[in-house]
């Protein structure tokens, strides 16, 4: 457990809740205040700290809240394809006339538009009525507006929707990632920090008994060591300060409010296989997962621009129903018209342009996927050459404590004999406290490598 915490004063800076709404706020509030005072009463694990971060990290309530904008953008896409109601009135003062007319449309994914009217007119100077009602269902059976590209307006949405949840996903993972980068950063100085104030005991007490030797350039040499102690300490102290600050923003927490963190960590040799590590990468990391949803979208937009090149063919039936005067009802003579409506813009230039865009899109999206694994490659290469070269220096620096501790026995037992000067005791229990620093750092570096190389992998 760690001797040091940030209790640094609270600040009038509000607490940042929860995104709720309504009542629920409050309660949210209250939540956050209670978790947020666990944490200050008790050192933390990584555990506990990444599970804080994903409950109140400001980042990812916003992606969240990305991601719901894209799930309501399918519901507007659906409204589209919605029936319509349109009511119109209208009156001529000086014919004396009165006319209505009701409109319901329904558009359909599969391309069917259906339309119906009833309109109903009065002329009040000849006391006259009449009424018409009409059917119309159309299709368009060539060039744009067709079922594919109909369906493919929600099917857009639906996608979006996967890549904003995907980006989600990876937030999280970052987060995972950025509170072990912090967590082992300030472990690394915190288990720094005894290191540095055994130094300066030790200078304080080889002053001491030079003082007792009355040698006066061991003395002058001891009173050196002590104020660059001093301020070896005051560095580990502000660095571990800082740390807490940075692991604080980075889980959402209020900076002003207190945080102790677990001093221990386990240190895991690990064994990697890139190969099968970049397979697994390429099925479950987020980026790959998100080229292949934009692959569907390129394919979909190519597959909806080769239609729009042909002509626009319509086809329509209609049926007309109109009333028999004076009366409104709705017993006269029908008239069924079947038409064929063609639109043909000289040569489609711009659609075809718009094709060779679509064209264009996909073979970009086929270059990214090469451009991610060869990046994902070299990335997980790259952290795996690091992994084993800080791993052997883990045993190289074990096998170096040893020695200097060793060596640090001989000068003591030499300086004690007055044969060597105490400058060169103090450098050889340097040497040993700086290697024992070193080997925290490496054990710590290596862990931070692990977490890193897991990330990369899409783990």
């Amino acid at each position: 457990m760690s001797r040091f915490s940030d209790t640094a004063p609270r600040s009038a800076c509000p607490q940042h809740p929860r995104l709720r709404r309504g009542a629920g706020a409050v309660w949210t509030v209250a939540a956050v205040l209670a978790v947020g005072a666990q944490l200050a009463a008790e050192p933390q694990s990584i555990d506990a700290c990444t599970a804080y971060a994903l409950q109140h990290s400001p980042r990812l309530q916003k992606l969240q809240l990305t991601h719901e904008d894209e799930e309501l953008q399918t519901e507007v896409a659906k409204a589209v394809y919605s029936p319509r109601l349109r009511l119109d009135s209208s009156r001529a003062n000086a014919a004396e006339t009165d006319s209505s007319r009701a409109t319901v449309t329904v558009p359909t994914l599969s391309g069917f538009d259906l339309s119906t009217s009833l309109a109903a007119n009065q002329d009040h100077l000849a006391d006259d009525k009449s009424a018409a009602f009409s059917v119309r269902l159309s299709k368009q059976i060539l060039g744009g507006d067709s079922s594919r590209e109909r369906k493919f307006s929600i099917e857009e949405t639906v996608i979006d929707q996967a890549i904003a949840l995907n980006g989600v996903t990876r937030l999280r993972r970052q987060l995972g990632l950025e509170v072990k980068q912090a967590f082992y950063q300030i472990i690394r100085d915190l288990q720094s920090l005894p290191v540095q104030e055994r130094r300066l005991e030790r200078a304080r007490k080889n002053l001491e008994q030079a003082i007792e030797r009355e040698k006066p350039l061991d003395i002058n040499t001891a009173r050196i060591e002590i104020p660059q102690s001093e301020l070896s300490v005051l560095a580990a102290q502000r660095a571990i300060a800082t740390g807490l600050d940075g692991l604080k923003v980075a889980i959402g927490m209020p900076v002003a409010d207190e945080l102790q963190i677990l001093e221990s960590f386990e240190f895991r040799p690990v064994q990697t296989n890139v190969a099968a590590d970049l397979d697994y990468a390429a099925e479950h990391d987020e980026e790959f997962l998100n080229n292949r949803l934009e692959r569907v979208k390129c394919q979909q937009r190519v597959a909806i621009a080769r239609t729009k090149v042909w002509p626009d063919v319509v086809l329509a039936v209609e049926q007309q129903k109109d009333s028999d005067p004076p009366g409104l009802n709705l017993d006269g003579d029908g008239e069924l018209t079947v038409s064929l409506g063609l639109a043909w813009d000289w040569r489609r230039r711009g659609e075809k342009a718009k094709l060779q865009q679509a064209l264009n899109s996909l073979r970009e999206n086929e270059l990214d996927y090469y451009s991610l694994c060869q990046i994902k490659a070299q990335r997980l290469r790259e952290l795996d050459r690091q992994l084993q070269e800080t791993g052997r220096s883990v045993e190289l620096q074990q096998q170096r404590i040893d020695l200097v501790s060793r060596q640090v026995e001989l000068f003591n037992d030499r300086w004690e004999n007055g044969e060597i000067d105490i400058l060169e005791l103090i450098r050889s229990q340097n040497d040993l406290e700086n290697s024992k620093v070193e080997m925290i750092s490496l054990k710590a570096r290596y862990m931070e490598l692990v977490a890193a190389y897991e990330f990369a992998a899409g783990r």
